[in-house]
């Protein structure tokens, strides 16, 4: 074990090395622009999702990447990753006082779905060099988007997201509790090579590096809603003005046509323009070819989202999507077996909780649309 464990530490080094030399990236923006991320990667930089720094610098904010927090990355998902699979056989193997495992049909789904955990927690994490690089330069769009339109109301925002965090998080942890109390109610003996343990412990030393995985997945969907959300701030404020400009265009024309009572539109009077209306259509001119540009910046990080996140979403929906197809079954049986009422208002509660994990990934897509 002692040299399983120096052999990890060397491959998360070498790996967060390599990395390092490509995450060379750094980035300037104004603090209101921090105000709005802060919240999601401070708490993505928990579960090693984020590993960015940030550093004040007169009345900007500079974002690089820190070799500590890259480090931790990818040695906290190697850990939690190996405790899983070691936990999962422990209890596997434990022959029939095992907890989560008593029927070979139960042995394949439960595998099959701590494996889908593992996977999407492992990509999610040793993704982190082609992510964040995309992630620098999404700052970086959104960044010059700004300078041309500034972000209203960026407490909102801000408000917006930290409500968000906690109420997915406190759901999930509630959720989480719930699954653990029903393995280890009622007490029992769990017999181990060790001896004879009690169950709860033995649960709880054997799982709980499972449900930091799964915290993990859930940070990778509330990160791709945070993306999805920051792109629909600027399509709205993008809208916002293409309204204004239109408004401004149609007070123009209304100066130099007028309308008669026989609702017939005629030129009222012709007159040489002056060098105000001259200005005034000037800058509408360079308004709207301004409004073209974030036009084309805000497409420019749709498709770079579409083309980078694309294979980690569709893990997600996938996993989403076989959860949906499981958990009723076990619902199902429990219903008409009517074997254990808690058993049913849990896999009742993991239901909805996959649900409101696909509503996560979906919702700030249909807003976009919406804009569109």
């Amino acid at each position: 074990m002692n040299a399983v464990g120096v052999d990890n530490a060397v491959w998360c080094s070498c790996v967060a090395y390599f990395a390092m030399k490509k995450l060379n990236q750094e980035i300037m923006f104004s603090e209101y622009q921090y105000q709005i991320i802060q919240p999601l990667v401070l708490s993505a930089r928990i579960f090693g999702l984020c590993p960015i720094v940030f550093a004040k610098i007169g009345k900007f904010y500079e974002a690089k990447y820190s070799k500590v927090l890259v480090l931790y990355s990818y040695t906290i998902v190697v850990s939690i990753g190996i405790g899983t699979i070691l936990g999962v056989h422990a209890d596997a193997t434990c022959g029939t006082c095992t907890i989560r495992m008593r029927k070979n049909k139960t042995l394949f789904i439960s595998a099959c779905d701590i494996a889908i955990v593992i996977i999407i927690a492992l990509y999610g994490i040793l993704a982190i060099p082609y992510r964040m690089r995309t992630f620098i330069k999404l700052l970086d769009i959104w960044t010059k988007i700004d300078n041309v339109i500034p972000i209203s109301n960026h407490q909102k925002y801000r408000k917006k997201s930290i409500v968000f965090l906690l109420t997915t998080l406190l759901n999930f942890t509630a959720l989480f509790l719930f699954d653990i109390i029903f393995y280890c109610f009622p007490k029992g003996i769990t017999i181990t090579m060790r001896g004879m343990v009690d169950r709860s412990i033995f649960y709880l030393k054997k799982y709980t590096t499972y449900y930091l995985l799964y915290y993990i997945i859930v940070f990778q969907e509330i990160f791709y809603w945070h993306l999805i959300s920051y792109i629909h701030i600027r399509m709205s404020s993008l809208n916002r003005n293409l309204r204004k400009e239109k408004q401004a265009i149609s007070c123009l024309f209304r100066k130099i046509f007028t309308i008669r009572q026989k609702s017939t539109i005629i030129v009222n009077k012709i007159e040489l323009k002056s060098n105000e209306s001259l200005k005034f259509e000037r800058n509408i001119a360079d308004r709207m070819i301004e409004l073209l540009t974030v036009y084309g910046r805000i497409r420019e990080s749709v498709e770079i989202v579409n083309s980078t996140a694309s294979y980690g979403v569709v893990l997600l929906i996938l996993s989403c999507l076989l959860h949906l197809i499981v958990t009723p079954y076990f619902l199902l049986i429990e219903i008409i077996k009517a074997r254990s009422n808690m058993f049913i208002g849990l896999q009742a509660l993991w239901l909805a909780a996959h649900i409101g994990r696909l509503l996560i990934m979906v919702e700030p897509c249909q807003k976009c649309l919406n804009e569109v």
